[in-house]
């Protein structure tokens, strides 16, 4: 009996480790899709790509729902300026002219970082270092500062 209660035991054990695994194919799929979703410039489009929590919160709450405005602060960083020029201003989310999946990296068990280099239509480039929320069953979900 003491086996049978122990192989049980195991058996839910690693069951549970291997449905927390994500699967790396899923993860590279949505992130590319993801810039291909930023690249067509639709807007409603990438927002699927978001964690339904950091939405509620940051664009509908905090942003009132202006999603050009969240894409560009979550996007384009304000490394994107000009700071030569007086008139400068945060770059657009549509001003973004290639978008390559660079990297990804475990934060923690629920979480990934996900890096990709952002080239501007005016020769500007960055690395963009986002988090990615992990759901059970493979769904993920984009987040980042609240404020």
């Amino acid at each position: 009996m003491k086996r049978f209660v122990a192989f049980i035991v195991f058996a839910l054990i690693a069951f549970s480790a291997f449905s927390q695994q994500v699967n790396s194919n899923d993860l590279k799929t949505f992130c590319i899709n993801f810039s291909e979703a930023v690249l067509s410039g639709d807007v409603e489009k990438c927002l699927e790509f978001f964690d339904p929590g950091y939405l509620k919160i940051q664009h509908q709450d905090f942003l009132n729902e202006r999603s050009e405005q969240f894409l560009n602060e979550f996007l384009t960083l304000y490394l994107a300026f000009d700071y030569n020029d007086d008139n400068a201003k945060q770059a657009s989310f549509r001003d973004i002219k290639s978008m390559i999946l660079f990297e990804i990296a475990t934060d923690n068990a629920n979480n990934k970082i996900v890096v990709y280099f952002i080239n501007l239509k005016n020769g500007s480039y960055y690395y963009l270092t986002a988090k990615l929320k992990i759901f059970d069953n493979n769904k993920f979900g984009f987040f980042g500062a609240v404020g």
